[in-house]
């Protein structure tokens, strides 16, 4: 069931996307405005604060938002569990079905969000890791390539609904401190390694800044270091936004 397919519309170019950068970046009102406006997208939203995205920005189109951030129903001063504290064992579960649902479904959509993959990682699988690990209070460094394939099968039957469907899924990222030799050195796309080898375009989103090192007002960059021409470089400040730059590239 998890890998069935059913063969739909091919009204949306087939396009996985990887888009990252660090908060106030735009890469989660970039996805949102992603396409053509009669576009169905869908939203698997891990941290539940797409909506406030949409509101905020008064984003007008047919966006299905599905909420995937599961917290504490009641407090458990048992077990130190407050209420609505975030519940990341039953989040993991419900994204599982969720994926499930959009392999199966993908008739409903034409675009796939995933906002955002960090936490799917950082958080998600790492809780189903000690539920798998009964007893264990810690994760060794090693054990930590359980997690991340964990976090790779959840996701790899997207990026082959995308191939076979013609659908286009984006994956948002935050931002992670990029380590050599155990010294920082700077930061980086939270992918590890799911999603080198077989997505499309990876691209950054940035805000220049100016003498004072303080972000210009509405200037936005968008940086892209993986697609079919190579690596590139736009402005999408204006209104200007990644679908036009996709269509000015032709890619």
């Amino acid at each position: 069931m998890f890998y069935k397919l059913i063969y739909g519309s091919d009204k949306t170019n087939s396009r996985i996307i990887v888009l990252g950068g660090e908060t106030d970046s735009g890469k989660t009102y970039q996805s949102l405005i992603y396409g053509e406006t009669d576009d169905r997208m869908r939203v698997l939203d891990t941290e539940n604060r797409i909506q406030q995205t949409i509101d905020f920005h008064g984003i007008d189109r047919d966006i299905e938002v599905v909420p995937i951030l599961q917290t504490y129903s009641k407090t458990d001063r048992s077990k130190d569990q407050i209420r609505f504290q975030p519940d990341y064992l039953s989040s993991y579960d419900t994204l599982r079905n969720e994926i499930e649902k959009a392999v199966d479904n993908c008739n409903d959509y034409d675009i796939l969000v995933i906002d955002g993959v960090s936490p799917i990682r950082n958080q998600y699988c790492k809780a189903k890791w000690f539920r798998d690990n009964t007893g264990r209070k810690g994760i060794m460094p090693t054990e930590w390539g359980d997690i991340n394939e964990d976090q790779r099968q959840l996701l790899e039957p997207l990026i082959h609904m995308s191939r076979l469907e013609n659908k286009t899924v984006i994956f948002t990222a935050q931002m992670t401190d990029m380590y050599r030799k155990d010294v920082l050195v700077g930061r980086q796309l939270d992918m590890r390694d799911w999603g080198n080898y077989n997505v499309d375009y990876i691209i950054e989103l940035y805000r220049p800044t100016d003498d004072n090192n303080r972000p210009i007002h509405n200037k936005y960059m968008a940086n892209c270091t993986k697609s079919i021409i190579g690596a590139w470089e736009e402005d999408i400040s204006n209104g200007r936004n990644l679908y036009d730059v996709f269509l000015e590239l032709g890619i």
